[in-house]
């Protein structure tokens, strides 16, 4: 599986992501890269914030709009990588 449609498949259960999950979840360090593929290749409406931390520390977080992911469950927008691929 592709680092794109693993990050696409993990958003797409409706919970954010962020850098440490990506790591500890995909062992993946480049996130922010791969959220812009998924942005300007895909045209994926991931969206995000950024959080700061007490300490001045900075991250940014990721998600897909509730609204988003119901309609390609429901397949009024097709999944990059097809249809149900999406669905758990």
């Amino acid at each position: 599986m592709s680092q794109r449609k693993a990050i696409f498949d993990y958003l797409m259960t409706g919970q954010t992501l962020d850098n440490q999950k990506a790591y500890k979840l995909f062992n993946m360090f480049c996130l922010p890269q791969r959220v812009s593929d998924l942005r300007l290749i895909y045209g994926i409406p991931v969206q995000s914030c950024l959080i700061n931390l007490p300490n001045g520390k900075r991250f940014s977080s990721y998600w897909l709009e509730r609204d988003y992911i119901a309609k390609v469950k429901a397949g009024e927008i097709e999944s990059v990588w097809g249809a149900n691929l999406a669905t758990p």
